[in-house]
């Protein structure tokens, strides 16, 4: 059973204030919306790319310098269905399903210790 249904946000965790006016300037991508520390860009694609600045992290997953958040359809079953087949939710599957801005997310970790959400919008 197919769970994720394409790319939601690709984005970067940064400590550089600067970061998301580089994309801006330097590659020329026109902002889409800038949020408390979000900037996301304008793409010619369903997927979005964001740089978030986060000026000190304790948390393992903001340490990771990018981000790949899979859209799914139902964020619920999707985990139910992942975690049945040992996916590694943070912290646990039971409460790993957070609103975050637009999207509801869930953070889980491949075989490689990579971390990955899925993304879900809030209805």
């Amino acid at each position: 059973l197919t769970v994720i249904t394409g790319i939601d946000v690709v984005f970067l965790h940064t400590s550089d204030e600067e970061l998301a006016r580089w994309y801006a300037e330097v590659l020329g991508l026109e902002v889409a919306l800038q949020d408390s520390g979000w900037t996301e860009f304008i793409t010619r694609s369903p997927a979005r790319f964001a740089v978030e600045h986060l000026p000190v992290s304790s948390s393992p997953v903001e340490k990771q310098p990018i981000m790949i958040s899979f859209r799914v359809n139902d964020i619920h079953q999707a985990v139910k269905i992942l975690a049945a087949r040992g996916v590694r939710f943070y912290p646990s599957p039971e409460s790993t399903i957070f609103e975050v801005g637009p999207s509801l997310v869930a953070t889980f970790q491949d075989p490689a210790d990579t971390w990955l959400q899925l993304s879900q919008p809030k209805a």
